[in-house]
């Protein structure tokens, strides 16, 4: 192949830069690595967390935690909190309340049909 491309290219750089390629490709086959230097990451988190740690999770949000300030704490992704809530079949609260609040989303306007 270099040699085709020695006799048919008017570019000497292609030529040059084919050699440095196929030069690096055959010193990569002779170091690639078998077996992972790094541990592979956990995603399950079921191994991340004990039940435990769940159920308490769970009950801090029912208590009046919000799932961001939770998912800060515990290092996890407020989407995760999200799905062990519905895991555990937790009543969520509709955004931005808390419990014991008595906002209820609006003055009703939009259900009495005047927005």
């Amino acid at each position: 192949m270099v040699e085709v491309l020695r006799r048919h290219s008017r570019n000497p750089y292609v030529l040059e830069r084919l050699e440095r390629t196929l030069a690096a490709m055959a010193a990569q086959q002779g170091s690639r690595r078998t077996k992972r230097s790094t541990p592979k990451p956990v995603y399950a988190l079921a191994r991340r967390m004990s039940p435990a740690t769940q159920a308490e999770l769970v009950a801090s949000y029912q208590a009046g935690a919000t799932a961001r300030d939770l998912a800060a704490k515990h290092g996890i992704a407020h989407t995760t909190v999200l799905g062990l809530l519905r895991k555990h079949g937790a009543a969520r609260r509709p955004r931005g309340s808390k419990p014991g609040s008595t906002h209820k989303g609006g003055d009703g306007r939009f259900k009495a049909g005047q927005s």
